[in-house]
């Protein structure tokens, strides 16, 4: 829809960032709807710059070293399951004293959405952490 609206990707890819309204009021006041010509917030530059490099990356990731599907990959996770059947009041302290931290035990977790975890009387969870 925006690459309609605007014509080209590097504006699209910028009124993503900055939304399309954004993008649209800043193109009407300054005259021109070209990406290259806009005064546009230095965070849209930034995350232009950033899918540029990233396209760069990834279309020649072979030539930089970097095979996806190569023996440099990233290796999966090596986790554990503990099965919870209690509350946990504090995740964060519950992670430390499981030997990971809180945004491990988050990564591995995604279904947790709070700081504690209730969980009712005859029912359990189970829970990943680092193996």
């Amino acid at each position: 829809m925006a690459y309609q609206k605007f014509g080209n990707w590097t504006a699209a890819a910028a009124s993503y960032n900055c939304g399309m309204g954004g993008y649209n009021s800043q193109a009407i006041f300054q005259k021109t709807y070209n990406y290259y010509d806009l005064n546009l917030p230095e965070e849209t530059n930034a995350y232009i710059f950033r899918i540029l490099a990233f396209k760069h990356l990834m279309s020649n990731a072979k030539d930089i070293g970097y095979e996806v599907n190569g023996s440099n990959g990233y290796q999966p996770f090596n986790t554990k399951e503990i099965t919870v059947t209690s509350s946990i009041p504090n995740l964060a302290e519950w992670a430390i004293s499981n030997g990971t931290s809180y945004k491990i035990l988050r990564i591995l977790n995604p279904w947790l959405r709070s700081r504690s975890l209730v969980v009712p009387k005859g029912k359990s969870y189970t829970i990943k952490l680092p193996g």
